[in-house]
C-alpha cells in the first residue's frame, strides 16, 4: 500500500513541477501595460495622450510602458490645459521575483523528504529560469519598466478674463 501511496505522490510531484515551468513559460513577465489613475480639481477633466482622449477625471487610463516618456494633457472649458511628463523608470520586481523564487526553491529542497527533493528542485529551477528569461524580455516589451508618477492629481487654473 505504501509503494503505491508514493508512487501516486512521485507522479503528482512530477506534474506540478511539468505544470510549474509551462506555467511561468507562458506567464513570464509583467504586462507591459500600466493603469495611471488620474483626478482633477475639478472634476471633469479630458484625459489626452497622443492626441487622443482617453478618460475624464476621475478614472483611470492604460498606457504602454515601453516609452522613454508620455505626455498627459488634462483639459476643460473655462480652465487652462495643464500637461504632466510620465518618465520611464526600471522596475525592480522581476529581479525581487527571481530572488524569492530561489529562496523558496532551496527551502522545498531543504525541508521535503529525500524522495521528493527532486521533483522540488526541477519545479524550482523552471520557476527560477523563467523569472531570469523574462527579464530581457521585459526590456523589449516594456515590462521591466514602470512610468512615473503613478497617479495624477492635477489642480487646474481658471481661465484669466481679457476684458
Amino acid at each position: 500500500m505504501e509503494k503505491t501511496n508514493n508512487h501516486c505522490l512521485k507522479k503528482y510531484f512530477m506534474f506540478i513541477a511539468f505544470a510549474t515551468i509551462i506555467f511561468v513559460f507562458f506567464i513570464s513577465g509583467c504586462a507591459p501595460l500600466q493603469e495611471i489613475s488620474v483626478t482633477s480639481e475639478p472634476y471633469g477633466a479630458k484625459v489626452i495622450v497622443h492626441n487622443r482622449v482617453l478618460a475624464e477625471t476621475p478614472g483611470t487610463i492604460v498606457l504602454k510602458r515601453n516609452e522613454d516618456s508620455v505626455t498627459v494633457r488634462f483639459e476643460k472649458e473655462g480652465y487652462e490645459a495643464k500637461e504632466v511628463v510620465l518618465t520611464r523608470v526600471f522596475n525592480y520586481m522581476p529581479i525581487y521575483r527571481t530572488l524569492g523564487a530561489s529562496i523558496s526553491t532551496a527551502v522545498l529542497v531543504a525541508i521535503l523528504p529525500k524522495d521528493y527533493k527532486g521533483y522540488a528542485l526541477l519545479s524550482g529551477i523552471g520557476y527560477v529560469a523563467g523569472q531570469i528569461l523574462s527579464i530581457p524580455f521585459g526590456f523589449i516589451n516594456g515590462a521591466s519598466y514602470l512610468l512615473n508618477p503613478g497617479e495624477l492629481n492635477i489642480v487646474l487654473t481658471k481661465h484669466k478674463n481679457t476684458e
